[in-house]
């Protein structure tokens, strides 16, 4: 490495990038070939050039600065410079204090797509928005098919349960408890008929719901489970069944109105043991109607609880994926209309490099009070003119013979011999008087433009204009010997932005239109002289 501080493989990417932008604006220009650095690196000035190629290297910047927008500055507007007078390394190293230029061929290698699924249809590439919003799908399908899953165990079971409770009534020892009541109310009514008539009619409809239960109970429940089947006796030798035929005799005694033998016949102990036969012959059956009723009820909550956990679950996932894919959906949109403006304030450039349009656009600034944007864009203009200046002094001063190499040497011309061409003798002092046209061109954009307190301010961030007034700085008390060539491109393109509206409505008027048919003309003529000068030329080659 050179006591500049560049090495010769920056110099090669520098050389590189300066051909291949070469290529690209020579390309669409008229009677222009293709030259290589030992040639003559003149780059086509912003504010004449009126090619094709010089629109899309613009394009090329813009989108490579937007997706790049997150990398560091470039170092171009703060790298201080040595002296211009150093050795020539003759191996290929060479000590320059060329100013640094904007590459035009960064290539954007970063792709949206996270990840990428080689599938029979072709490479299908998911973004990390795609990817949150087909796992909140995904997730909302398990969740559903895990509720569909649950209200089928739920429906089946309920069923079941409904099934084996269907017509049972709960109230089987209570009904049991008021038919012993009511029977004793009858017989102890003091000789009262009418008490008498009404427990018994009481009595009658406490006995039919209690039989009604019973025999449903005896269908449902199972055998193992039924005193008399597991003890191998009949119904009626039932203790319960016994009491029962006791309670009809006192019935019937009370209807007679013999309620001293009634009465006695329910403080007999042969009665009293036969109602204690209930409770170790159907108690345990209804405990067993009542422990399913409460299985059935446990059943339903557990099954509720369970839908509500998956749909709590399913909440807190797809409210956040929500949230997340709007807001990742409106910074994208926010992104792409950024670039979209970009591309569009670079378009606006086209404007300024043809005379006749420049001319008319001013005007029509004029018209919209938007004359002071128009100066700015026209000094900066002036400003970059110096720099491609600037860089071709240091080229000749630094680079006469640097060879390029092989794979430069095939991107610019595949057949072209390498030819030197003499060009115009520069000299440091020439270098040094760019450098200070630069600087007074560059202190005339803040102070009239930049600076708030500015006779022409325009509207931009504050923060760009104290970076120019930085960079100004460094160079005025010698920290830095060159103004970089992109000392004002964010400058630049704030008021590109700013115009697009004024830029959009210039486009409608008469006088754009007409001057864009003539060029359209222009190049539609420049086609077939084209044409009919190769056809003269093939004719002239057949003729030889």
């Amino acid at each position: 490495m050179s006591d500049s501080g560049f090495s010769s493989s920056s110099q090669a990417n520098l050389i590189g990038s300066t051909m291949i932008e070469l290529s690209d604006v020579a390309s669409s220009s008229e009677g222009i070939q293709k030259s290589s650095v030992e040639h003559q690196l003149k780059f086509a000035s912003p504010r004449y050039s009126t090619g094709e190629g010089t629109t899309q290297i613009k394009l090329n910047i813009a989108m490579s600065k937007y997706d790049n927008s997150s990398s560091d500055d470039h170092s171009d507007n703060g790298k201080s410079f040595p002296s211009a007078n150093k050795p020539h390394d003759k191996s290929g190293s060479i000590a320059s204090s060329k100013t640094p230029r904007s590459s035009t061929t960064k290539s954007t290698t970063s792709s949206e797509g996270a990840i990428k699924l080689r599938t029979c249809c072709g490479t299908l590439e998911l973004s990390w928005l795609k990817i949150l919003n087909l796992s909140s799908l995904s997730f909302n399908l398990l969740a559903f098919l895990i509720l569909g899953a649950i209200i089928i165990v739920s429906f089946v079971m309920t069923s079941n349960y409904s099934q084996k409770l269907s017509g049972i009534d709960d109230d089987t020892a209570y009904y049991r408890h008021l038919m012993i009541h009511d029977a004793r109310g009858a017989a102890f009514c003091n000789g009262n008929e009418e008490i008498a008539e009404r427990f018994i009619e009481d009595y009658s409809g406490h006995y039919k719901g209690f039989m009604a239960n019973i025999n449903i109970i005896l269908a449902s429940v199972p055998k193992n489970l039924q005193y008399q089947v597991a003890h191998n006796i009949s119904i009626d030798d039932l203790r319960t069944a016994k009491a029962m035929g006791v309670e009809s005799l006192v019935i019937k005694y009370a209807k007679e109105g013999n309620y001293s033998i009634a009465m006695d016949l329910l403080e007999s102990e042969a009665y009293k043991y036969y109602v204690e036969g209930f409770d170790i012959e159907f108690e345990p059956l209804v405990d067993y109607i009542q422990q399913l009723t409460k299985d059935s009820l446990d059943f339903s909550v557990i099954i509720t609880t369970i839908c509500l956990i998956v749909i709590c679950v399913s909440i807190l996932i797809v409210v956040p994926v929500m949230i997340a894919s709007i807001v990742l959906s409106v910074k994208k949109d926010a992104t792409n209309s950024k670039k979209l403006k970009q591309i569009k304030a670079f378009l606006l450039m086209d404007t300024f490099r043809d005379d006749k349009l420049r001319n008319l656009f001013k005007n029509h600034c004029k018209q919209e009070m938007s004359l002071d944007n128009f100066l700015l864009l026209d000094k900066i203009t002036d400003y970059k003119c110096l720099c491609e200046k600037s860089f071709d002094i240091q080229v000749y001063l630094y680079d006469s013979d640097l060879s390029l190499s092989d794979g430069v040497s095939e991107a610019s011309s595949a057949t072209e011999t390498k030819k030197k061409k003499k060009k115009k003798g520069y000299t440091e002092k020439d270098l040094a008087e760019i450098e200070k046209k630069k600087y007074e061109i560059a202190f005339e954009i803040f102070t009239d433009f930049l600076d708030v307190h500015g006779e022409k301010s325009v509207n931009i961030n504050k923060q760009v204009g104290d970076k120019v007034k930085q960079q100004l700085d460094f160079f005025a008390t010698g920290q830095n010997e060159h103004l970089g060539d992109q000392l004002f491109d964010g400058v630049e393109s704030e008021i590109c932005i700013l115009m697009l509206d004024t830029h959009h409505r210039f486009k409608q008027t008469v006088e754009f239109q007409k001057q864009t048919q003539k060029e359209a003309l222009r190049g539609k003529l420049r086609k077939k002289e084209d044409k009919s000068e190769r056809k003269l030329s093939s004719l002239a080659v057949k003729q030889q």
